[in-house]
């Protein structure tokens, strides 16, 4: 799991280190920081696997956009320390990736390190470079015995993203097999959109809902009868009665409708006309299930039930691990649903490797989150991002003897707070 992220030079975050539980709230003011968190998280997830320039074009971001204002140099470098623990052959094993990257000329420079905390072994780069030059992105890194796929011409490229995109399989390094995993894994689904679930997109199927839910309707199609059967008890609990989602290819591309079903017969209701709550609630139920899509092998093989050429849920579902990031959890949802949907996202990381870390607004949310997974975050005087763990002091652990969490943040005003907390 991700236990500590350092952040330096990202946005509104000058210099900042985060500390991850299982399941993290992230609390605050508006403009606070709490979403510039979860797009850091984005950003080195996605540099594990795609191109940074792909990534910033998705975003309409430049990348000085990226850099601190607050500091004095602008073409300094932006920095992330991520500090892991993996579960390897059984044991607990400490890693930590530095990832560092600038921009000259419209080209990348990114520095990378990888260090078994526990053995201070180098895992990245090479024994047979240097060490303390840490470039990735240098053709000159890669060396043969690399972990990176060097006899594929790797070398010949232009590095534009982490070391890890371009390496195809590990196969000498347990510990940076477990962190290109990690990151595979992680997925940032932002806020939860009834307009971008209703548009949904073109793809019949999906591994996940998709950035602000926009691949729900594909996902769900995708699943298997126990799956679906499942995000139906799921929701239905929920809501109080009986509905069933269903998904119809409309020349290819899939849309979402429900049943509702009472006593006296049932109701169908198309996408367009299925309450905003309810789209979020049929979200979180789904992010709540596991499933693996793979292409088929080639006809006349032996292989599983495919649909479109895709074999669903071949063999046995490997457990997920990594990050899910949702903004605003309550954005939509009945406060009375509260406790449910905190329920799923706690379930979820009792399944391998999982965290969950989101963003909230409501005071409701707190009453159900364990203290010591609260971080509180704030603007200093000079707008600068900073953060804390709200309930480590005794000043802010002795209220909470007589008011739940969310009581304690609705009563303190960010001034009370911060000196309860020893914060400035």
């Amino acid at each position: 799991m991700l236990k500590k992220l350092t952040i330096r030079n990202f946005k509104a975050i000058q210099n900042m280190t985060i500390n991850f539980t299982r399941l993290t709230a992230l609390i605050g003011g508006n403009s606070c920081g709490k979403t510039t968190v979860l797009q850091a998280l984005d950003f080195i997830r996605s540099a594990s696997m795609r191109e940074i320039s792909e990534y910033l074009r998705e975003k309409g971001w430049t990348f000085d956009q990226l850099r601190s204002q607050f500091n004095t140099n602008k073409n300094d470098s932006i920095t992330f320390i991520s500090a892991f623990e993996f579960t390897i052959n059984q044991e607990s094993t400490p890693v930590e990736w530095t990832f560092i990257i600038n921009q000259f000329d419209g080209q990348f420079e990114i520095k990378e390190k990888v260090i078994n905390l526990k053995t201070k072994a180098v895992l990245y780069p090479p024994k047979n470079s240097d060490e303390d030059l840490m470039i990735a992105g240098d053709k000159n890194a890669c060396y043969s015995g690399s972990p990176s796929a060097v006899s594929s011409g790797i070398g010949d490229l232009a590095f534009e993203a982490s070391f890890l995109k371009y390496t195809q399989s590990i196969k000498n390094s347990p510990e940076l097999s477990a962190l290109k995993k990690y990151l595979l894994d992680t997925v940032c689904f932002g806020i939860l959109s009834p307009e971008n679930i209703r548009g949904g997109d073109k793809n019949q199927f999906s591994n996940d809902i998709g950035l602000n839910g926009s691949s729900l309707a594909p996902f769900i199609h995708g699943l298997i009868d126990e799956q679906k059967s499942s995000l139906d008890r799921i929701v239905s609990t929920l809501i109080g009665f009986s509905v069933k989602i269903n998904t119809i290819d409309l020349g290819g591309k899939i849309e979402l409708y429900i049943e509702e079903e009472f006593e006296d017969g049932s109701t169908r209701i198309n996408k367009d006309h299925i309450s905003d709550g309810l789209l979020r609630i049929i979200s979180f139920a789904a992010i709540s299930l596991q499933k693996k899509i793979i292409p088929a092998p080639p006809t006349g093989r032996d292989s599983a039930p495919t649909k479109n050429g895709f074999t669903i849920n071949a063999g046995k579902l490997e457990e997920s691990a990594g990050v899910i990031m949702v903004d605003e959890i309550e954005n939509g949802i009945n406060p009375y649903l509260t406790e449910g949907i905190h329920k799923l996202l706690s379930d979820i990381t009792k399944k391998g490797g999982r965290q969950v870390v989101f963003t909230t607004h409501s005071p409701i949310v707190l009453d159900y989150i364990k203290p010591d997974n609260i971080i509180f975050l704030w603007k200093d005087h000079a707008g600068i991002v900073r953060c804390g763990k709200m309930f480590t002091k005794k000043r802010m652990k002795t209220l909470l003897e007589a008011l739940n969490p969310g009581e304690v943040w609705v009563n303190l005003n960010t001034d009370e707070i911060l000196d309860r907390m020893g914060g400035k």
